[in-house]
Order: C-alpha cells, then sequence, then structure tokens
C-alpha cells in the first residue's frame, strides 16, 4: 500500500460524496486496491486516509456546500448531528497550500480536532492565524465547534 494507492482512495471518496451531495460512502470491493490493514494488523497508508471520512462524517451528518478558493484544494463539509461541523480538505498540490477557514463555522468557533495525513502519516497541524495549512498529496480533516 503506497502514497499513491491511498490518494486515489481519497479522491474516490471526495468524489462519491461531492457528486451525490451523499453524507456517507459505503465501500465495498472485490478487487480495489487491496487491504487497508497489514498482516500483522498495522494499518496502511489507505486506512490512514479512510480515517479522515469515518472520524469526520459521523452517521446522521449532512453535506452542506464549501469551497477552498484554490483550484488544488478539493473540500467537504458536513453538518454533524451535535451541531459541531467538519472539514475535509484534500491539497493535491505539489505545494503547502494555505486555507482559511471562515464560513463553515459558526461566528466565535474553534477547532475541536484536526487530523492531518500525507505520504509520511500523520503529523501535527500548522496553523498561521484563521489559516490551516495543509501539506502537499496531503488529507486533513477538522471538526469545529
Amino acid at each position: 500500500d503506497t502514497w499513491a494507492t491511498a490518494w486515489d482512495t481519497a479522491g474516490a471518496y471526495h468524489r462519491a460524496i461531492a457528486w451525490s451531495g451523499a453524507s456517507r460512502v459505503y465501500h465495498w470491493s472485490a478487487l480495489g486496491h487491496g487491504a487497508y490493514v497489514a498482516k500483522d494488523g498495522a494499518p496502511l497508508a489507505s486506512y490512514r486516509v479512510v480515517e479522515h471520512f469515518l472520524r469526520a462524517i459521523p452517521p446522521g451528518s449532512r453535506f452542506i456546500e464549501s469551497a477552498a478558493g484554490n483550484p488544488e484544494v478539493r473540500t467537504l463539509a458536513f453538518l454533524r448531528p451535535d451541531g459541531s461541523r467538519s472539514v475535509i480538505l484534500l491539497n493535491g498540490g505539489a505545494d503547502a497550500a494555505r486555507v482559511r477557514i471562515t464560513s463553515v463555522v459558526a461566528e466565535g468557533g474553534e477547532v475541536a480536532e484536526v487530523r492531518v495525513t500525507d505520504g509520511e502519516g500523520h503529523r501535527e497541524a500548522v496553523f498561521e492565524g484563521d489559516a490551516v495549512v495543509l501539506p502537499k498529496m496531503s488529507v486533513v480533516s477538522l471538526v469545529l465547534r
């Protein structure tokens, strides 16, 4: 399992949700790219990507419109059953990108949870003011309260 395979998986999940306006994707494949965990149970890159979607979109979430203002960054946003919102960002660019989190979160809202995953694995989130920095070729998910 490589980061290229994981990136393909992230893109497939994004397309399935963004194009349909769905709030959940059920994935089943007899062929696909292969397993999400190694023989010893260790999570592979594709699992780490799918984990963003599983954590950010609990059952009962509703798809809401979102945009990043950057053609290299694809977005998905959801209103969660508890009233919080979640955003999943895919930076397909060759460089890091700054994305301001504004209209998706209510006035005075804050980032309650953030996950950043790229070809090196999970990493710490970097914020610059009200913007999150997305590493190149990364998946970032945020929960906003």
